[in-house]
């Protein structure tokens, strides 16, 4: 898959895209109540098209977001469980050792200060056990912990009165439309055309086509272009993914997902390898035979934080296009 970013430029964007978003929204959250905490079969999807007037490729992005929400909360969750197991197993092994240097001091004064280092390693254990209890019971709750919209924003309700209302427009900024390879242009429910975004509206705003315009990629133009050519012929289509976001400024941009196939595999570790190590200027290439042994170093200038992004962009490009043909010659 690959992924191009850019920004919608149509001053007229807001006005139909912020409807949209604000019913995908609802649906999203009223999906998230019956499939996650009320725990309802997946045939409520029939229920949810008629509640909310929308198609069912427009569900399919719902239901993706839902799953990519709840599994980066499973994830997080799984990775703090992680983390506080080991620093609990490690201030175990940390009283162990203040007890075996305890049983070898031999001075009165060194036995009392490891005694007291000892003893302020133990209320740690315990803080440590609890939150590992609290963390594996909110990984078996029925219920994810997702919130939409972001928790800082709902924190700053407090003493911020426009932070409720800019949790609720972040709430219905995202647009999630799904493509595949057996629809036409590789979506339905969005299509473009080189410079222009074609919208199928949901039903319950009208379910009319309208058209967003100037949407152009700054970088991968020629190949979304070579994508659209490619999808005219039913042989050759793949599925585009357009992800519209809108910011805090009130900015729509759009990602667009392309499926491409598995690049073939032409090297082969079992000839040798290539390490890269990042500095702050450069990139430190090792190239290594199929012994591990170092047969050739080299450098590949990298940016530093003081470079523009479009130059550090370009870096960045040129550096990782060295390294892959450097590894198609050696191996």
């Amino acid at each position: 898959m690959r992924t191009f970013c850019t920004v919608v430029r149509d001053p007229n964007a807001d006005a139909v895209l912020a409807p949209v978003g604000d019913l995908l929204g609802r649906v999203k959250h009223w999906s998230f109540k019956q499939i996650h905490a009320l725990r309802r079969p997946v045939a409520q999807v029939k229920e949810a098209l008629k509640r909310f007037g929308i198609s069912a490729r427009h569900f399919n992005g719902i239901r993706f977001d839902l799953d990519q929400a709840v599994n980066a909360w499973r994830g997080s969750v799984e990775y703090r469980i992680s983390q506080l197991e080991d620093a609990a197993e490690a201030t175990k092994k940390r009283i162990a050792t203040f007890e075996r240097q305890m049983a070898k001091a031999k001075a009165e004064k060194r036995r009392k200060s490891l005694h007291f280092k000892q003893v302020g390693k133990k209320p740690r254990l315990d803080v440590l056990k609890g939150r590992l209890c609290v963390a594996r019971a909110e990984l078996r709750a029925a219920t994810p912990k997702v919130c939409f919209g972001g928790r800082e924003l709902l924190r700053d309700m407090d003493t911020d009165e426009a932070a409720v209302w800019k949790w609720r427009d972040r709430r219905s900024g995202r647009i999630n439309l799904v493509g595949a390879a057996c629809e036409a242009q590789g979506n339905q429910s969005c299509r473009w055309d080189g410079e222009n975004l074609t919208l199928h509206l949901p039903d319950a705003l009208g379910g009319e086509v309208v058209t967003i315009k100037g949407v152009t990629f700054r970088y991968g133009q020629a190949e979304m272009l070579r994508g659209l050519e490619r999808n005219r012929d039913k042989a050759t289509r793949t599925g585009i993914t357009w992800l519209l976001l809108r910011d805090d400024q009130g900015r729509w941009s759009v990602r667009a997902t392309v499926d491409e196939a598995v690049a073939k595999v032409v090297t082969d570790i079992r000839l040798g390898a290539i390490g890269v190590d990042v500095n702050v200027d450069h990139l430190a290439v090792v190239i290594t035979d199929r012994h591990g042994n170092p047969t050739r170093r080299l450098k590949l200038p990298f940016p530093d934080a003081d470079v523009p992004s479009d130059k550090a962009s370009a870096m960045i490009g040129a550096a990782c296009k060295a390294l892959s043909l450097l590894e198609q010659r050696q191996f």
